[in-house]
């Protein structure tokens, strides 16, 4: 319902009975405003045909201040804001809104072609050649490649400007000698045509329509030629998303094909690129958008033999060239597509550098692989002797364990014996040492009892007193030890 924030808060306090009535109440009254596709295109398809515009006149089906134009703008507002089943109304059966849209497209491109120029200057446009289909007519210019490619390259040189004319402001003529006011400019049509396959493929079921239709695609390419930017810079911005999706880049590739030779280009994408490098205004949306599409077309393809060939296409344009002339731009968007393209280009000499190192590589490939090998070899030998020899080491650290274990034991064991026996010696020597000085003390009473008792002196008792003394001496050493 498109409501404000305001009015959202108070829908949602209603209850649910309220609610249901209200969106009845409003599609009801949209209903009755909408007005039904089959109505535009009914209006859009009398200008197609001179008798059926006098008649649709006259029958007032068609206002008199109504143009082609006018109804072209109704198409595309409603196909941006009505719901989405406006949309499906507009392109299923049985209005197949974008088969007569194409169609309309398809008349208004070539009427534009026959338009004579009234522009100073103006010497001739390269005809696209047409046999109801527009389709290239089995002409001898068409069938000899090599003659026709070099007069028509002099030709588009020289015709670039008659080129830029292609579409000429002023009203679609019907037919011959006449011009129906009711129909409006051949310039404003087209670009609101493509206003409205942009719509269009916006909505996912009109963007597969749009998609699988090749005459929709070519004509969206065929209308680059347009003279306003705004209009080239939506065209290739469609061509862009195309591109983006898988298989989108043929159809496009293709388009591009069938127009290089129904205007008779000395190459693909060369009305294109002289857009580019000699616009009649400087205008970063649609160069940045050029610059974009052909990054897109070249790079969104698998095959890299394929990219090579697109990209070196671009270069024989010039691309490359018109990327460097603009490396000091100003606009970051126009510098970051250029970047972008740059970036993703495939560097062919790098490749044939590294093509040619190949053998020396392979071959120092197969040294570092042999050379790896020995030493992988050796890594095995050394880790299979250190394997062995920490085997050795670690029964030699458990025999050296164990070992030391025992002796700490026997240590232990001898520790208490001989403390024990120490012990034991201790006492012995305490006891020893206890009696010989209680021999100690006798002697040295019965000496004191000598001293006193004044005996007379004789050799036998010197001698015994001799002996004392020196068994004093010994049991005072033996004590000592």
């Amino acid at each position: 319902m498109d409501l404000p924030v305001d009015k959202l808060r108070i829908l949602r306090s209603y209850d649910n009975d309220k609610k249901w009535k209200l969106i009845n109440d409003q599609q009801q009254q949209v209903s009755k405003q909408v007005t039904p596709p089959a109505k535009y295109l009914e209006k859009l398809s009398y200008f197609l045909d001179k008798k059926m515009l006098k008649k649709a006149l006259k029958n007032k089906e068609i206002q008199s201040d109504e143009t082609s134009t006018s109804v072209l703008r109704h198409i595309e507002i409603s196909l941006r804001t009505n719901s989405v089943d406006w949309v499906f109304e507009f392109l299923n059966t049985p209005n197949l809104g974008l088969r007569k849209l194409v169609d309309y497209m398809r008349t208004l491109l070539a009427d534009c072609a026959s338009v004579p120029s009234t522009s100073s200057g103006f010497t001739g446009v390269p005809q696209p050649t047409s046999s109801g289909n527009n389709s290239i007519h089995d002409s001898p210019s068409h069938n000899s490649s090599s003659d026709v490619s070099a007069a028509n390259s002099s030709a588009f040189s020289n015709s670039f400007d008659a080129t830029v004319n292609f579409l000429k402001k002023g009203p679609l003529t019907i037919s011959k000698g006449k011009v129906t006011k009711s129909t409006g400019e051949a310039e404003d049509d087209i670009h609101i045509c493509m206003m409205c396959l942009r719509a269009i493929m916006n909505n996912k079921q009109g963007f597969q329509q749009v998609f699988s239709d090749t005459e929709a695609i070519y004509c969206i390419v065929r209308s680059h030629l347009h003279q306003n930017l705004r209009t080239k810079t939506l065209v290739i911005q469609m061509l862009s998303s195309i591109c983006m999706v898988q298989g989108g880049q043929e159809l496009v590739s293709d388009a591009f094909d069938r127009f290089e030779k129904d205007f008779r280009e000395p190459r693909r994408f060369a009305t294109l690129m002289q857009f580019i490098r000699h616009p009649p205004e400087f205008h970063v949306e649609f160069l940045s958008s050029a610059v974009q599409f052909f990054d897109y077309f070249v790079n969104n393809v698998d095959d890299p033999n394929f990219r090579v060939h697109l990209q070196y296409e671009m270069t024989q344009l010039g691309l490359d060239k018109y990327i460097e002339q603009m490396g000091d731009c100003e606009s970051d968007e126009l510098q970051e597509r250029m970047i972008n393209y740059a970036n993703s280009a495939i560097d062919v000499a790098q490749l044939l550098e590294d093509s040619s190192h190949k053998s020396d590589l392979l071959e120092e490939r197969e040294n570092l692989n042999l050379r790896l090998s020995q030493a992988n070899e050796r890594v095995q030998e050394v880790e299979a002797k250190w394997i062995t020899d920490k085997a050795a080491l670690d029964r030699r650290l458990l025999d050296l364990v164990m070992e030391r274990e025992r002796m700490e034991k026997e240590h232990v064991e001898q520790k208490g014996t001989w403390t024990k026996t120490m012990h034991e010696k201790d006492r012995v020597a305490r006891e020893d040492r206890k009696r010989l000085e209680q021999k100690i003390n006798e002697l040295e009473a019965i000496q004191k009892t000598m001293q006193d008792s004044a005996i007379t002196w004789s050799p036998r008792r010197e001698l015994t007193r001799v002996r004392i003394r020196r068994l004093i001496a010994k049991q005072l050493t033996k004590l000592v030890r």
